[in-house]
């Protein structure tokens, strides 16, 4: 376990380092073409090839991208339709005749290797990290999204205010805990690396047009919301299992 706490530390370490490099703090990233690919798509890139160089030297890649034992809940289902609910409106709702065409471009690279790397370090190499150590299942899922979690608290560093942060990290704990559940509802990493990807690019695209307050801010809170309960409520389907 330890030494996956170190794996995800220097992945995490090599990420800011990058990212502080190109000149482009956090909360503009999303603002231009160039931000978007100096400020995410090239760090995660970097960082994505030296994760997969490590995973295939040291035997474990193939094995990152399966769990056992899984949990036959039907219920954890709900968790990646909720998710999928909310990127489809968010889609939806998307002014895309104002969106520039290389942007989408850069944006749909960079959030799927965000999506893969992330899910490949926390919940394809640590988790299994965890299992070793003789972590229960409940545990496993707890631990990692905690992790998870943490991880996204490193944005500080690189311009993002304190309270922002701390939201960011129970959020992304939380989402954690949904992404463990579609791990192990399916035996696969996949569906967590498409969920995520498609997650966040959703708001890459379309969360700067958003409207506080509006029917569209409401009805996709509602969601958020109910992906956070049933994130936590999966912690049952575990201790169950």
């Amino acid at each position: 376990m330890l030494l996956g706490i170190v794996v995800c530390a220097v992945y995490l370490a090599g990420l800011i380092a990058l990212q502080k490099a190109s000149g482009v703090p956090y909360v503009a990233i999303a603002e231009s073409e160039p931000n978007l690919r100096k400020g995410v798509l090239i760090p995660v890139a970097v960082m994505t090839a030296v994760l997969v160089a490590f995973l295939a030297a040291t035997g474990r890649l193939a094995d990152a991208f399966s769990f056992a034992p899984t949990v036959s809940a039907a219920w954890l289902w709900a968790i990646p339709v909720v998710i999928l609910l909310g990127v489809v409106l968010r889609l939806v709702r998307n002014p895309w005749s104002q969106v520039n065409g290389r942007f989408v471009g850069v944006a749909l690279l960079a959030t799927f290797l965000v999506g893969l790397s992330e899910e490949l370090l926390i919940r394809g190499y640590f988790v299994g990290a965890l299992q070793e150590a003789g972590l229960g299942l409940v545990w496993v899922g707890v631990v990692s999204s905690v992790v998870f979690g943490l991880l996204h608290g490193a944005n500080i560093l690189n311009g993002q205010d304190a309270k922002t942060t701390v939201q960011q990290v129970v959020a992304s704990a939380l989402m954690g805990l949904g992404l463990f559940a579609s791990l192990v509802l399916t035996g696969s990493l996949w569906l967590p690396i498409v969920l995520h990807f498609l997650f966040d690019l959703s708001l890459v695209v379309g969360g700067s047009v958003k409207k506080e307050g509006s029917a569209a801010a409401k009805d996709e809170a509602v969601l958020i919301i109910a992906m956070y309960v049933l994130s936590l409520a999966s912690v049952v389907a575990l201790v169950l299992a």
